[in-house]
């Protein structure tokens, strides 16, 4: 059962959506809609037509609840035990699709309970290279000002906040976490996404100083709002667990792994144990070797990604571990 249930996760996170082709499986064709219908709940809340304000009111809410209970109703109506092999494998990937974003709807709910929900719509938008021209500019004024918005919004549906993820939105509204994660070279990155902000406002009063006040209130309301969530964090209930049943509930009918929560961390603590012997013995093997040196230019930042994934590249080829 392990062997099998790890080969189906690494289905899941290798093709997390079916491939649209040809079958002789009765019902296949709805096996595929109810697949794309789930990448739009997926992609939600950036809902076509919609703006992301829109779509985070309550009635939309409500809305995409009632096309979970939809699709699941169609899926559940599907005579699988008839299927292909293939066939009953697609509708297994579908199924634990559609568990996870019931999943999300019902016990995590980040709209209502989870800040940083609020904060990754937003945190990308400083991280633009201007200036802009055109449909792009247009698009950029919009993203603007769709943040005190945004900011709003959040404090309207945050009904059951957890103090845990409250901490966290609020760290990295005021500090840069020192990892990457797609922001652009800065010989001193800013300390946090209200920084990054500052950092925009500076750029597109350079570029774009008819946006510079929409720029600057968008980086106030950010502020705002990291006001609002320290003076509210003490009223919050602290923890953010669910509960060992929900997870294990998780764990297996969404990643369809077969192990207890308590099996999952002796996994977690082994692996972490085999990770920094790995690592002990790497560094043993290149001792020899000057220690790696930090950055100090956007050019020798992308010099050294550039070579960095070309090794990788080369490595991941000449072992035939992927194909490209």
């Amino acid at each position: 059962m392990p062997a099998r249930a790890a080969a189906i996760v690494l289905v899941l996170l290798l093709f997390p959506s079916i491939a649209v082709s040809a079958s002789t499986d009765k019902g296949w064709e709805t096996l595929v809609s109810i697949d794309q219908a789930l990448a739009g709940l997926q992609a939600w809340p950036r809902t076509r037509g919609q703006t992301l304000e829109q779509s985070l009111q309550e009635t939309s809410i409500a809305e995409r609840e009632a096309t979970i209970a939809a699709l699941r109703a169609r899926l559940d109506a599907l005579a699988v035990q008839d299927w292909s092999v293939a066939g009953k494998a697609d509708y297994l990937v579908v199924w634990a699709q559609l568990n996870g974003v019931d999943f999300q709807h019902r016990v995590t709910r980040p709209w209502q309970r989870d800040p940083i929900f609020y904060l990754r719509l937003l945190q990308r938008i400083p991280y633009a290279e201007l200036p802009f021209e055109g449909t792009a500019l247009e698009r950029f004024g919009r993203e603007l000002r769709a943040v005190p918005a945004i900011a709003e919004r959040a404090r309207a549906n945050l009904t059951d906040p957890l103090g845990e993820l409250a901490g966290l939105a609020v760290f990295h509204l005021d500090h840069f976490d020192g990892v990457g994660q797609g922001q652009p070279y800065r010989d001193a990155p800013p300390g946090g996404t209200i920084a990054w902000f500052d950092d925009l406002c500076r750029r597109v009063e350079t570029h774009h100083p008819d946006e510079l006040a929409t720029c600057r209130a968008a980086r106030d309301a950010l502020a705002d709002w990291r006001d609002w969530l320290r003076d509210e964090q003490p009223l919050m209930t602290a923890s953010a667990g669910i509960g060992a049943e929900e997870l294990e509930w998780y764990f297996r009918n969404v990643r369809l792994l077969p192990w207890s929560a308590a099996e999952m961390g002796l996994l977690g603590q082994r692996e972490y144990h085999r990770y920094h012997a790995a690592y002990r013995i790497a560094r043993n093997r290149n001792k020899a070797l000057p220690e790696l040196a930090l950055t100090t230019s956007r050019e020798q930042h992308e010099k050294r990604t550039r070579e960095a994934e070309a090794e990788i590249r080369a490595l991941l080829i000449e072992q035939g571990l992927l194909t490209f």
